[in-house]
C-alpha cells in the first residue's frame, strides 16, 4: 500500500483545529487565569510607554524621547511605573467582565466554543462584553492616570475627583472606545 504525506496546509489546519478544540475543554476558572495573568504582562511590559503617553497628553512633555530623558536621570527608571498598582489590580476583573458577559451573550445568541455564530452575533457579545467592562476600565483608569501624573495613591485619587461620581466622569468616551474595539475583537477572534 502507498502511504501518502499530508500537506502542510492540510496538516496546519488540523493542528489548528486540535488547537481550538482543547482550548474549548478549558474552564472557566483557567481561561479567567489565562486572561488575567496575560492582561497583567501585558500591562507591566508597556506601562512606561503607557506613563510617556499620559504626560505628554497632559502637557508635561513634547515627545517620548523628552520625557525618558527628564525621568530617568532625576526620578529613575521605577517612577515610569507610578500608577501601575491600580492597573494590575483592575486587569482581573476587567478581564473576567469582559470575557464572561462575552461568552454568556454568545450562548445565549445560540452559539458555542466550537462552533461560531454568524458575524452579527459575534459582533453583538463582542460589544455589549465591551459596555460592561467600562463598569471596571473606568475607574481603574482614573486611578492609573493619578499615579503616572501626581504619583497619588488610590484615597489620594479617590478625594481629588470627587467620590464616585467623580471615578465614573469619562465613561461615554470610554464606551466610546471599548465598545467599538470589542465589537471588532471578538467578531474577529
Amino acid at each position: 500500500t502507498k502511504v501518502f504525506a499530508m500537506s502542510p496546509g492540510i496538516a496546519a489546519a488540523k493542528a489548528e483545529e486540535e488547537r481550538q478544540a482543547r482550548l474549548a475543554k478549558l474552564s472557566f476558572g483557567t481561561k479567567l487565569l489565562f486572561s488575567g495573568f496575560s492582561g497583567m504582562v501585558g500591562a507591566s511590559c508597556m506601562f512606561p510607554l503607557d506613563t510617556c503617553k499620559t504626560l505628554i497628553q497632559n502637557g508635561v512633555y513634547g515627545t517620548i524621547g523628552a520625557a525618558l530623558r527628564d525621568i530617568v536621570p532625576r526620578e529613575g527608571y521605577l517612577r515610569l511605573y507610578h500608577g501601575l498598582p491600580a492597573n494590575l489590580i483592575g486587569i482581573i476583573p476587567e478581564k473576567a467582565l469582559k470575557i464572561t458577559v462575552n461568552d454568556v451573550t454568545r450562548r445565549r445568541l445560540g452559539c458555542n466554543d466550537t462552533t461560531p455564530g454568524k458575524i452579527a452575533q459575534e459582533m453583538f457579545a463582542g460589544g455589549f462584553a465591551g459596555m460592561c467592562q467600562v463598569i471596571v476600565t473606568t475607574p481603574m483608569e482614573l486611578f492609573k492616570i493619578g499615579g503616572q501624573t501626581g504619583g497619588k495613591g488610590l484615597a489620594d485619587t479617590y478625594k481629588t475627583v470627587g467620590g464616585l461620581a467623580g471615578v465614573y466622569r469619562g465613561t461615554c468616551a470610554t464606551l466610546l472606545r471599548d465598545v467599538p474595539f470589542s465589537i471588532m475583537y471578538f467578531a474577529m477572534y
